[in-house]
């Protein structure tokens, strides 16, 4: 999922609500590749043959935790969006410009 090249061009809930269902998304990942990871640890498969795996869970854990942090600040207010913004970002043309 790449909502975040889209996420200033959305309203604020429709991120929201992509990002909760992007947080659910990853905690099962994470949660899947634990299962996997001890499932081939209790079959004696040795850790190197399982770097790949951790390797994907440290990155789904790390997206886990970012997107987390982006609804917090979504929620506290820190992270604001503002319709001021989109004109500029997205090269459209100011109404309120003369030299428009």
């Amino acid at each position: 999922m790449r909502l975040t090249s889209l996420m200033g061009c959305l309203p604020v809930r429709e991120v929201e609500r992509a990002l909760l269902t992007r947080v659910a998304a990853l905690e099962s990942a994470v949660f899947s590749c634990d299962a996997h990871m001890k499932g081939l640890q209790e079959s004696g498969i040795p850790r190197l043959l399982m770097l790949e795996l951790e390797c994907e869970r440290a990155l789904r854990h790390a997206e886990l935790e970012w997107v987390r942090s982006v609804l917090e600040g979504l929620g506290s207010g820190q992270l604001a969006w503002s319709e001021q913004l989109k004109p500029d970002l997205l090269g459209e043309p100011d109404e309120k410009d003369p030299a428009v």
